[in-house]
């Protein structure tokens, strides 16, 4: 493929919203494979994922979104759904917490953090992992 990383991205998003899900695959994987850490890509491919019931995938893929910029809103939303939909709540609990500590401000948020509450769990920081993966008292996100 002799596309630059931004012109499969674009291609890859245009066929993802057509509904072309192989074509956008095919796209993201070779951004991965090229930047591995690449934000929007790995995004991308997580929802992919999410879309064909591979929740499990997704989450890795959302979890090096969200470590390679954790400045955007949406990452945070598509991991803490992703563990949600997983059971993975303890998880889901810390990186709502760490939203709300980076000032991710959300309505969506705020609707993440109620089904926590549905499933008895309060967000706090005693739960707190990196977004990593690993279990630190504190992250530094």
């Amino acid at each position: 493929m002799d596309l630059t990383l931004d012109e499969a991205l674009a291609k890859g998003i245009e066929a993802h919203k057509a509904g072309r899900a192989q074509e956008a695959g095919k796209l993201y994987t070779y951004i991965i494979k090229a930047e591995p850490t690449h934000p929007d890509a790995n995004h991308n491919f997580g929802l992919l994922s999410v879309g064909s019931g591979e929740i499990e995938e997704a989450v890795a893929f959302f979890k090096v979104a969200l470590a390679a910029n954790p400045s955007v809103e949406q990452f945070w939303l598509s991991y803490i759904d992703a563990l949600i939909t997983l059971g993975r709540s303890a998880e889901a609990q810390a990186l709502v917490y760490l939203a709300q500590y980076k000032e991710i401000k959300s309505e969506i948020v705020d609707q993440l953090e109620r089904r926590l509450a549905d499933q008895g769990l309060k967000v706090n920081d005693t739960n707190i992992i990196k977004v990593d993966g690993s279990s630190p008292a504190k992250s530094n996100i």
